[in-house]
């Protein structure tokens, strides 16, 4: 292959995407050879679009033979997990002692178990979700990694918005610094325990046109910001706002919330 005889050119890569497979280019690709893979020492990041036909080809077309390749990945995306996929009877779980950043997307629960029961991930701190995860795969990710995660991060989904996620996963991570998630697409916390790790915490303002007026807009940001002027926060110092917050600055409405979060010390930065 000559994607193969590229790779093997390239004894530096750090960073590979497979790029996401649609319905009308994948017909044009065919997989009925196997395939053989690349030893990528130096690979530091990998974007991975899940494709099984491909899969079922090894190699270099396998994410599992990849990771097996890769011992010294930081980085790692996962999306397009669907249905029975060939990933998931891997019998050779993967070992990543270097791997500090995990991104799902749509992966199906039997990878999800095979991830959270089976793969080696000392220095895991980092986790993001662009996607809710099935049933209550998130409690599984929790429960699995919880005690070593440093940072948290939800994707711009209406699922996050169907029920409290932020709660059970705050009160599972004890060492959890940095929390991060889009303010219009996530239902507020409604069981939070106190925490004594949690210093900042980034607010995305991406617009949600399923909030029917501005009511039900200004009651999101009553209740997520009730939560961070609360008490149940002690070390909490940072919030950080992406995104377009001008026209919520400036609304009467958001004066008390500023002048309280200024009372009790928690600084309040737009990045630009």
């Amino acid at each position: 292959m000559q994607s193969v005889e590229i790779l093997k050119l390239c004894p530096y890569i750090h960073t590979l995407l497979r790029p996401r497979s649609y319905r009308d280019h994948t017909d044009r690709f065919h997989f009925d050879y196997e395939t053989v893979g690349v030893p990528l020492p130096a690979l530091q990041r990998l974007e991975w679009w899940y494709y099984d036909e491909a899969e079922r080809s090894g190699g270099i077309n396998s994410l599992a033979a990849v990771l097996h390749g890769a011992p010294n990945l930081s980085y790692l995306f996962v999306g397009g997990v669907v249905g029975f996929s060939r990933i998931c009877m891997q019998r050779e779980a993967p070992y990543l002692p270097r791997l500090q950043t995990l991104r799902l997307n749509a992966i199906n629960g039997l990878l999800l178990h095979q991830i959270v029961a089976h793969w080696s991930l000392p220095s895991l701190t980092h986790i993001v979700l662009d996607y809710p995860l099935t049933n209550f795969g998130s409690g599984l990710i929790w429960d699995a990694f919880g005690r070593q995660l440093k940072a948290i991060e939800f994707g711009r989904h209406l699922r996050f918005s169907t029920r409290d996620r932020l709660s059970p996963c705050v009160n599972s991570c004890p060492g959890l610094e940095e929390l991060n998630f889009y303010l219009f697409f996530t239902l507020p916390a409604e069981t939070m325990q106190p925490h004594a790790s949690l210093t900042t915490v980034r607010l995305h303002a991406a617009v949600n046109d399923i909030l029917p007026n501005d009511d039900a807009v200004w009651d999101l940001i009553d209740c997520h910001f009730e939560i961070l002027c609360g008490s149940d926060l002690p070390a909490l110092r940072h919030i950080i706002l992406y995104g377009d917050w001008q026209w919520i600055l400036h609304h009467p409405r958001f004066t008390y919330i500023r002048d309280k979060l200024q009372d009790i010390n928690r600084i309040l930065e737009v990045s630009h």
